[in-house]
């Protein structure tokens, strides 16, 4: 072989990938064909029970995603993974590794509860569902006092039931506001600033508009996360046993009544003025029909309505 021949071939196999990189190969090339991603974006108190059914139903399907609750998996084997230990805890963990953790195609993410940044990514859909904040807190309160489950973690269990604690020695004011500026004003301050950082791939979804219209609402956001329009019989029967709004309530349960407004019930005037006054940037944003302070209001066009 002449001098030529034996340079070019040289070249040739220094540009063939490692063995070891093909399988990397392989997978890029199958997730080059899958849908865009989609990341779940909501907070406790605002159907999660339901959004984890509503994917477990989606994952059942055939279809190109798969869908992962990192948070549910944290929940139930983060000690033996030691991730408070490793990483500082669960939220810092998906915050520290979320470039590792979230792949751009072919998965549904969520539902994600704790603001992680990844949400500013617009390389992903990004589905909202969010609750009218005043209501969330009053659920939270007797969610956090009497009915959610312990965690497993022992490290996450003393944080647990120290918060527990404290917020059955207040009344359900006190803890309102209290957790309205630590939890929650944070939170959804984060999804409004992940949403004016870009409005591209960006649908919003109201817990008003799924309970008045869980058949509309639910379709809508089946068609957003998988592209295709899902037949109406089938959301039906998917629907068929879930029941948003409890004829009962019972302070126990972690399931409670789940009806709009309730917070005029609960709490005192003077503390739902001091919740407008806290909130009113993320209520005129969100909820721009809860109050008549001025403020930046995403446009409709990345929002999803209920029919009426």
């Amino acid at each position: 072989m002449n001098p030529l021949s034996l340079l070019i071939r040289r070249q040739k196999q220094s540009l063939r990938p490692a063995e070891t990189a093909l399988p990397r190969l392989r997978e890029a090339c199958r997730l080059a064909e899958s849908p865009t991603s989609v990341l779940i974006l909501t907070h406790h108190k605002c159907a999660t029970t339901f959004i984890t059914r509503m994917l477990q139903h989606l994952e059942s399907q055939p279809g190109p995603l798969r869908c992962v609750d990192y948070e549910d998996l944290l929940w139930n084997h983060g000690a033996a993974l030691a991730v408070n230990a490793r990483c500082g805890g669960p939220s810092q963990l998906l915050e520290t590794m979320r470039n590792h953790l979230f792949s751009e195609r072919g998965f549904v993410y969520g539902p994600l509860r704790s603001g992680c940044s990844i949400g500013y990514d617009d390389r992903f859909k990004r589905l909202f569902i969010l609750r009218d904040p005043r209501d969330s807190l009053v659920s939270r309160f007797f969610s956090i006092t009497h009915s959610h489950a312990q965690p497993v973690d022992p490290a996450v269990l003393r944080l647990f039931r120290h918060e527990r604690s404290l917020a059955r020695q207040e009344c359900i004011d006190n803890y309102v506001l209290r957790a309205a500026t630590t939890w929650l004003q944070p939170l959804l301050a984060s999804y409004r600033g992940m949403i004016v950082d870009s409005t591209r791939n960006v649908r919003i979804v109201q817990y008003e508009d799924l309970v008045n219209d869980p058949l509309t609402v639910v379709q809508d956001m089946l068609t957003y996360i998988t592209g295709v329009e899902p037949h109406r019989d089938a959301v039906t029967r998917m629907l068929a046993n879930e029941t948003f709004v409890q004829p009962a309530e019972a302070a126990g349960r972690h399931q409670r009544s789940g009806r709009p407004d309730q917070y005029h019930e609960r709490l005192r005037p003077e503390t739902i003025d001091r919740l407008d006054d806290i909130l009113r940037e993320e209520l005129a944003f969100f909820w721009p029909h809860a109050t008549a302070r001025a403020a930046t209001i995403p446009p409709a066009s990345f929002r999803l309505r209920a029919a009426a």
